[in-house]
Formats: structure tokens, sequence, C-alpha cells
């Protein structure tokens, strides 16, 4: 699972029984947006950037 705060930071969230944060991120930038995948990108939105983030693996197809 992913969380995005209003300020920005991005938590990747175990999805088990038990709450586990994997990892944390920060775009240093407010953002009031949920990120959205298409095509096997990760896209972003603060208030003053897009990012975009590749979602395949190696094995995955084109």
């Amino acid at each position: 699972m992913l969380n995005v705060s209003a300020d920005g930071e991005v938590a990747v969230i175990a999805d088990g029984k038990a709450f586990e944060i994997l990892g944390r991120s920060t775009f240093n930038q407010a953002s009031r947006s949920t990120p959205a995948v298409v095509e096997g990108r990760m896209f972003f939105r603060s208030v003053g950037q897009l990012l975009a983030l590749n979602c395949r693996g190696p094995q995955d197809p084109e």
C-alpha cells in the first residue's frame, strides 16, 4: 500500500495483518493528489512538480 501525506511524505506500507512501514520518501513540497499508475509508470504530483517512476521490473513486458 502507498500513502502520500499533505506535506509530501510518501510511505510504503505492508499489506498484511501487522502494520509495517517498508519505506519513506519525501517530495519536500506539499501534495494534494493520489498517485496514479499508467502503463508501467507511477505518477506523483506535488504543488510544483510531476514525477514519474518506472514500475516495471526486468521481466515485465512493455
